[in-house]
């Protein structure tokens, strides 16, 4: 499945217990939040307990009441059903969902007939989509997935110079899963700029799904030293290439 990391800024989590004191007092917010532009998601329990996802930039536009418990650095990854089979719709909360659990993360659930949100933490993200994509899955778009850089779009001096030419990958460690060792041989190729430009070639020699390039920029920490480095990579644009095999067009003018 192709997911989107929506919506572009952090989302809040807006609980109050519900009453019908509070709920007449405090029916201003609630219009407004119901009117809001971007993305919304009001439920409320049998206990009365009211709750509200929306963008974080909604709290600069109303005066919450004093009750009203607020939950910051929430994010939603969404799953467009709309051009999926019958049987992939019904299936697909259940594989996303066994996906996260393996990795010991749990997603809060927003469903609507045309749409999955899976509702986290920031700080789970680049776990979620580690095991996401890993499990076969897209995240779109990338921006949302990494920091932006410190120093702007290309770092001026990072200490990365002294990494420049092209090498060859022997190990490599992602959150939330194992190191991946390559033998000397088999490694992405890196090819690095002395600014922190790079570009990383992964052909693989077995199967087309172990291809998996990418070009961004990396920044030395301050932490690095020696012939140690400690690096953190900015990967800005990735390409997969498809694994089933090329669709046959005839074409006639």
């Amino acid at each position: 499945f192709c997911l989107d990391a929506q919506p572009t800024e952090d989302l809040v989590v807006l609980a109050v217990k519900s009453s019908g004191k509070s709920a007449k007092g405090g029916a201003e917010w609630l219009h407004r939040a119901l009117s809001y532009r971007e993305f919304v998601c009001l439920s409320r329990t049998d206990d009365r307990l009211l709750s509200v996802v929306v963008g974080e930039s909604f709290l600069k536009q109303v005066e919450l009441p004093k009750d009203v418990e607020v939950q910051r650095d929430w994010i939603a990854l969404r799953l467009d059903k709309t051009g999926l089979e019958q049987t992939a719709k019904l299936g697909a909360f259940a594989s996303l969902s066994q996906v996260l659990q393996e990795a010991g993360l749990d997603a809060r659930t927003m469903s609507t007939p045309e749409s999955e949100h899976l509702l986290m933490p920031k700080g789970d993200l680049p776990a979620a989509a580690s095991a996401l994509l890993a499990a076969g899955h897209a995240i779109r778009p990338a921006r949302r997935l990494c920091m932006a850089p410190s120093s702007g779009a290309v770092p001026n001096s990072n200490g990365s110079a002294k990494f420049a030419g092209a090498w060859r990958l022997v190990r490599r460690v992602r959150p939330n899963a194992p190191g991946q060792e390559f033998a000397l041989d088999e490694g992405p190729v890196r090819l690095q700029a002395a600014c922190g430009l790079f570009a990383e070639v992964a052909v693989a020699s077995t199967s087309v799904d172990a291809e998996a390039s990418c070009a961004g920029l990396v920044e030395a920490s301050a932490a690095s030293s020696g012939s140690r480095a400690d690096f953190a990579r900015y990967r800005l644009v990735d390409f997969q290439p498809p694994s089933g095999e090329s669709p046959h067009v005839t074409a006639s003018v």
